[in-house]
C-alpha cells in the first residue's frame, strides 16, 4: 500500500506551497517511483512512474542528496534523458515513516539564476526539504488514526522559514497570519493578528516567469506584487489560502 496515495490530496497542497516559497518546481514520488505531486512543467507526469536514478538512490540509501548539474551526475550516467535534461539543481529527501521510507520529494530547479540562489543556502534548502518530509509523515499518521486536527501550526511553520512575503488569508480574505517580511512590506499594524484587517490582491492580468502581477491593498497601503495564491485548507483542516509575494520592481 502506497501511504503517499492514500493522502493524495494533502501532499499536493504540500508541493505547491514548497514551490510557491522555494520558486522551483517540485516532485513527490512514492516508493514505487509513482509521481503522487508535481508542480510546473512536471505536473502533467503526475500518475506516471519516474526513472529518475537520484529518487531511486534516495529510496534505497535513505540519505539526502544536493545535486549540481543532474545531467552530469554519476547517478544520471545511464538516463535516457540527460542529453535533454532541463534541470539545473536537485534537492532530493526521503520521506521516512515509521522508521520506512515511503517516498522522495524533490525540489527542482530549471534555470541558472534559480539554481545559484538555492546554492548561495543550500543547507536552508535541504533542511525545509526534510521538515516538509516530516510534515507529511505527521500528516500520514493522522490519516491512520482519523485524526482532524487543524494543523495552522505546520503552515506557520512554513511560512516563516524563507525570506519571502506570505500573507495566510481565510474565505473572506481576512488575514489569518503573516510572516515578517509581509509585515515590513505591507507595513501591517503589529497587532494585526487582533484585528480583523482584510487583504486585498487583485490580478492585472500580467505574468512575469508564470507569476501573476497584482494590486495588494491592505488599509490604507497598496502595493503593486508578483506572486501566486496556494490553498492550504486540507493540511490546515480549514479554508484558507496562502498569498506568496515580492514587491514587483518592473
Amino acid at each position: 500500500m502506497s501511504f503517499l496515495k492514500e493522502i493524495k490530496e494533502q501532499v499536493k497542497e504540500y508541493a505547491e506551497i514548497v514551490a510557491g516559497f522555494v520558486d522551483c518546481e517540485v516532485e513527490i514520488v512514492d516508493e514505487n517511483m509513482l509521481r503522487i505531486a508535481a508542480t510546473g512543467k512536471f505536473a502533467h507526469l503526475v500518475g506516471k512512474f519516474s526513472k529518475g536514478a537520484i529518487y531511486k538512490d534516495v529510496l534505497v540509501n535513505g540519505e539526502s542528496h544536493v545535486v549540481e548539474n543532474p545531467s552530469q551526475h554519476r547517478l544520471c550516467a545511464d538516463c535516457e534523458f540527460k542529453e535533454r535534461c532541463q534541470e539545473k539543481l536537485e534537492i532530493a529527501a526521503p520521506i521516512v515513516h515509521q522508521g520506512k521510507r515511503i517516498g522522495v520529494i524533490g525540489i527542482v530547479a530549471l534555470t541558472d539564476i534559480i539554481k545559484y540562489k538555492v546554492l548561495r543556502n543550500v543547507s536552508l534548502y535541504l533542511d525545509f526539504t526534510e521538515q516538509i518530509s516530516d510534515f507529511i509523515s505527521e500528516t500520514i499518521s493522522e490519516h491512520e488514526k482519523k485524526e482532524n486536527r487543524e494543523r495552522m501550526d505546520i503552515i506557520k511553520e512554513v511560512i516563516n522559514s524563507f525570506d519571502k512575503c506570505a500573507v495566510i488569508l481565510d474565505e473572506n480574505d481576512i488575514i489569518i497570519d503573516a510572516n515578517q517580511k509581509a509585515v515590513k512590506e505591507l507595513d501591517f499594524e503589529e497587532n494585526f493578528r487582533d484585528k480583523k484587517i482584510k487583504l486585498e490582491a487583485v490580478p492585472l492580468e500580467e505574468t512575469v516567469f508564470g507569476k501573476e502581477i497584482f494590486n495588494v491593498k491592505i488599509e490604507e497601503k497598496e502595493i503593486k506584487a508578483v506572486g501566486i495564491f496556494v490553498s492550504a485548507g486540507l493540511i490546515a483542516k480549514k479554508d484558507c489560502k496562502i498569498l506568496f509575494f515580492n514587491k514587483y520592481r518592473g
